[in-house]
Parts: structure tokens; sequence; C-alpha cells
């Protein structure tokens, strides 16, 4: 029997190919060519598999993040009579440690430490009366670790090198943790709170502020979900004055903390920086000593009541100076280097810039990884970018409380204490 197709293409009398039309595909260099094509599309599949898959596993629910500790108490001294028993939330953070330290030096307090781990025995402060393990998230927790307390410091909301986190997290932790805490401490009868906020929060999308003071109002919409964060927890914390005999007040540290765990600190202090061409605005600064006494004094003003001079008020803590960015960043002390005994930073357009930034946060929400340092980021752009200098007059009219500090001073004693630190790993 013959093939129908092949009967009739006989009768058209239509010639045989040549040479089959594919057989170039199957020479040697196209083959490996095919092979490394096939390779790169394999490639690319695995990577955008496991960006979605480390995406869906840091995705949180809609009621936010489960608590990720459990509660635990290390007691370690004793309590002594007279003194009242006060809990530092977020003590091992960068600003908390130092808090703790002046809330010891002070001598008039039992001193009580809480945060998301508890210290290595080595690393524990020897007069503190205990360390407790614990998330502000979780309601039953803090309504344990605030029983017999008379006053709290809520310095534990996620910080700015965070920013890289999920918007769940900054609103989840810094709003639901800070009702959370109020909440405690009002069925606990504890008597004062002291809030750690940022002055930054009266700072919205696109704005600049110059010497603002604290009757700047809350903008409508922040620059980024951090602000707005701790602005939300501001207000819980400042209209819960007077209720139930609690009394609150809302201390504002500078943009800028002379502190090495501060990310642009510590940018500063181990890498060159990228800062935009042509920036010309200027940013307060406060030391981290300077702030825990300013807190320490407005407890202090708060035992009165919360009719006090303090109840219900938030108070910038700044310099009162206007120190230049690019002065900041980029002053030489010497013809290479920089007064952080760096290169000098190398300057970017802003639209360069902000390109970078955004690449860098949704590269690492995507993969978890970071392109460039957690400096460039938009939250971090703002520093950049952004006119952010602040007036502390009320806290020097209410608390008699002032900022001497000369920048030049802050950065010398920043690089012998990085110098130091540094040599010391080296020895170990």
């Amino acid at each position: 029997m013959v093939c129908p197709v092949l009967e009739r293409a006989s009768q058209q009398k239509i010639d045989a190919p040549t040479e089959y039309p594919y057989e170039p595909l199957y020479r040697p260099w196209s083959w490996v060519l095919s092979t490394f094509g096939n390779f790169f599309i394999f490639a690319a599949i695995v990577l955008v598999g496991y960006a979605l898959y480390r995406r869906r596993r840091r995705k949180s629910s809609k009621n936010g993040p489960e608590p990720s500790v459990s509660f635990r108490r290390v007691d370690q001294g004793k309590k002594r009579e007279g003194r009242d028993d006060v809990l530092v939330l977020g003590a091992e953070t960068s600003f908390g440690r130092h808090l703790v330290k002046r809330l010891l030096a002070d001598g008039g307090y039992n001193v009580h430490c809480l945060h998301s781990y508890i210290p290595y025995q080595e690393d524990r402060l020897r007069d503190v009366c205990s360390y407790i393990q614990a998330d502000i998230c979780c309601y039953d927790d803090m309504l344990l670790c605030t029983r017999e307390v008379k006053a709290v410091f809520h310095a534990g909301n996620l910080a700015p090198r965070d920013s890289f986190g999920k918007r769940v997290d900054f609103l989840h932790h810094n709003v639901k943790g800070t009702e959370n805490v109020v909440c405690v401490c009002r069925e606990n009868g504890v008597k004062r709170l002291v809030y750690t906020s940022s002055a930054a929060v009266v700072v919205g999308k696109d704005w600049s502020r110059r010497n603002a003071d604290e009757t700047a109002p809350y903008p409508k919409s922040h620059g980024n979900v951090y602000r707005a964060s701790l602005a939300s927890a501001e207000q819980v914390v400042l209209d819960a004055n007077g209720k139930d005999g609690l009394s609150t007040c809302a201390m504002r540290l500078a943009p800028v903390i002379w502190s090495e765990n501060d990310p642009l600190i510590e940018s500063l202090l181990t890498q060159s920086m990228l800062v935009v061409d042509g920036s010309a605005h200027s940013v307060t600064a406060v030391t981290p000593e300077a702030a825990a006494r300013a807190h320490v004094i407005a407890d202090k003003k708060l035992q009165s009541g919360s009719d006090s001079v303090v109840g219900g008020k938030a108070y910038n803590l700044g310099d009162n100076a206007r120190t230049s960015y690019r002065d900041l960043v980029g002053t030489l002390s010497s013809d290479d280097k920089t007064i952080w005994s760096q290169p000098p930073p190398t300057e970017i357009s802003k639209s360069v810039m902000t390109v970078l930034a955004y690449v860098n946060y949704y590269g690492y929400k995507l993969t978890g990884t970071l392109v460039h340092n957690v400096t460039v980021s938009p939250l971090m752009m703002d520093i950049h970018t952004t006119e952010l200098s602040f007036s502390s007059t009320r806290a020097k009219q209410d608390l008699g409380w002032e900022e001497k500090t000369e920048w030049q001073t802050a950065v010398a004693g920043l690089v012998q204490a990085h110098k130091a630190g540094r040599e010391g790993k080296k020895e170990q």
C-alpha cells in the first residue's frame, strides 16, 4: 500500500529536499550555545522560585506575626528597699543599654531589663535586678512583667536598621506592642511611662523640618512606615496620660545618635559612604548618654502625677545646632581621609541614588539579600536629602536639660572607641 501523501507528491512532481532545513541546529557550536541558553533559563526559573519561596516564608499573617519568644526570667541581683522597681523595654538595644546604665548610676531604682533575648552572663550588668525575655506584642507576658513595677521606660521599638522588614512588622510591633504596654500599665497600676520616640515623627512625605519644635503637627502622610508607626505609638502613650493614675510623656531622640550602633554612624566608621551630590541640608544629633539623662529627669518630674509639667507632653532631644550633613560625612582630617578615618564619600546624583535605594530595598524583599549595605534604603535616603533639624528649647525649659557636645568631639570619641574595639578583637 502506497502512502497517499507520497503518491500525491509524486503526481505533482515535487522534488525532494536536498538538505534537511534544521540541519544547522545540530552542528557542534549550535549545540553548545543551546545548552548554555537552556542553563540560563533554568537558573532564572530557580532564582525566581527561590525568591517567591523566601517571600512566602517571611509573609506575615493579617493579624501580625506570632510572638517569636516565650517568657523567661533570670533574677540576678537583690532588690534594695526604698527604691522604685522600673522596667526597661528594649534594654539590649543601642540606646536601651545606655538608659539602663544611667538608671543604675542614679541609684534610686531597682532596674529590670526586658528584651527579645537574655544576654550572656559576661554581657550582663552587675547591678541589674533581673533580665526578662518576652515579646511586648504578647499581652499575657507583659501583664506578668509589669507587676509591682512603678515605672516603665519603653525603648523597645523596631529601629531604622530594620527598615527592610515588612510593613506589618513595624505597625504590629511598634503600635500594637505599645498599646499592650499602655493597657498592662493601667491594669497593674503602674504610675509612670516614659516613651522613647523620634523627632522625625513630624516629618511628612517630601517634607523638610528646620529647627522644628514640639508644636509642629503630625503630617497627614509620613514619608515611611517607621515614622508613621512611631507617631501612632506616641499618640497612644500621650493620650493615656491621667488615665487610671498613669502619667506619661514622650522623649523624641534626634535623627542622628552618636552611637557606634546607629546605622549611619556604623557605616561612616566601617566604609566610605554614598552621598547625594549637592546636598547642603542639616541634621540634629544627640549623644545617647545625654538622652538617657533626659529620660531619668522626665521620670522624676512625673512622680508628682499626671498634672506635672511634663505629663502628656513630648520633648525633642538634640544639640540645638544645625550640623551640616556634608561636613558631618565628608570633612577631611588629612589629604585623603575624612574625620572618620575613611576615604571621602562618593557623590551620586539624587535620581541614581534613589534607584539604588529602591533596588536594594526590593531586592532584599524578594531574595533576603542586600545588594548594597543597609544605609542605601528609602528610609535612609531621607537623611541624605531632607532637612532634619529640631529645637530642644522645651526640654531646656521644663527639664533643665541641654546637650552641649560639639559634633567634632563626638566623632573623635566614636573613632577612638571603634579603633580600640577593633584592636581588642584582634588580640582575642
